[in-house]
């Protein structure tokens, strides 16, 4: 594996301590000078690398999606059906809410920015309709395989499915103690809800 070069290793160091500091933060608050002291750097140095902070702060998303995208591939194997293959999705995204709290605060903090940044807007949009599409498709292979019922609408389904996630993970950030507790609480919630799609509901 080639090693990366000194300018890479300052933007994958720059692009760590800004994580932190957009997610501590929040968008507004956070400054470049901030992320700089961390990582011993003038913020000149930081627009060197990234351009502009909303630039970094994309570049810092794009991160979080990334590893987002590898703890999703990792859970999903050929020999799930559908419904497996939503829960699969469901449980990547509380791995990485557990895991990874500040990549999901980063991720969520998107939602508010894209009301009035146009470069995250875009983003927002490409990211929305690609989940959509994801859990849309996720559902028709449930109506087909018989777990899900014939007279659903896999893209309604599929933007509900959607915005209970994304609920799911920020109520699991925002409780008072992130532990299994709460993990068990969002899980039958999840239940419930993929019981009133279900073909034979429990």
């Amino acid at each position: 594996m080639q090693t990366p070069s000194k300018g890479e290793q300052s933007r994958e160091r720059i692009q760590i301590e800004a994580i932190k500091v957009f997610a501590r933060e929040g968008y507004a608050a956070a400054s470049l000078q901030q992320i700089g002291k961390k990582v011993g750097l003038k913020h000149t140095a930081i627009l060197h690398h990234f351009g502009s902070k909303i630039l970094l702060f994309q570049a810092c998303l794009s991160k979080a999606l990334e590893q987002y995208g590898i703890i999703l591939d990792r859970s999903l194997t050929p020999r799930d059906d559908s419904l497996a293959r939503l829960s699969r999705c469901f449980q990547a995204n509380i791995t990485l809410a557990k895991d990874y709290p500040n990549f999901v605060t980063l991720i969520v903090s998107m939602y508010a920015l894209a009301t009035h940044e146009p470069e995250i807007k875009s983003l927002y949009q490409s990211i929305l309709v690609e989940s959509r599409k994801r859990y849309e498709t996720m559902v028709w292979g449930a109506v087909r395989e018989g777990s899900f019922r014939k007279d659903l609408e896999p893209a309604l389904v599929g933007e509900i499915i959607h915005e209970f996630i994304v609920g799911a993970i920020v109520n699991y950030l925002s409780a008072s103690s992130r532990n299994q507790e709460e993990i068990g609480k969002l899980e039958k919630k999840w239940e419930l809800l993929l019981s009133r799609f279900a073909v034979n509901p429990c």
